[in-house]
């Protein structure tokens, strides 16, 4: 059963998230999720197309290939929503001097 973004365990054989990414519960969903496409990751966490683009290509998300297609498993985003928690892709902010 899904309540507000969380997976319950009901004693069926696989539990799917079917609620938003962007959620307070984020840490939660992607385990249950065995493999997602790219572009659902991508709508269901409010980014654009391009910054997944981004984070594939600075090592922060790891895709697999499935005919043609990127697809991330639970234990990528997962390991993605780990990493970003822990503070790794964090930068210091830098304001433009003005000339």
């Amino acid at each position: 059963m899904v309540l507000e973004g969380r997976v319950e365990d009901s004693g069926s054989k696989a539990n799917v998230y079917n609620g938003p990414m962007n959620t307070t519960y984020q840490t939660a969903v992607p385990a249950n999720r065995p493999i997602v496409s790219l572009s659902k990751f991508c709508r269901e966490a409010g980014i654009s197309d391009v910054t997944a683009w981004r984070w594939r290509k600075a090592g922060w998300l790891s895709t697999v290939n499935i005919a043609g297609r990127p697809y991330l498993t639970g234990e990528a985003v997962t390991d993605f929503l780990r990493r970003a928690e822990a503070g790794e892709f964090a930068k210091e902010h830098k304001v433009p001097t003005r000339r």
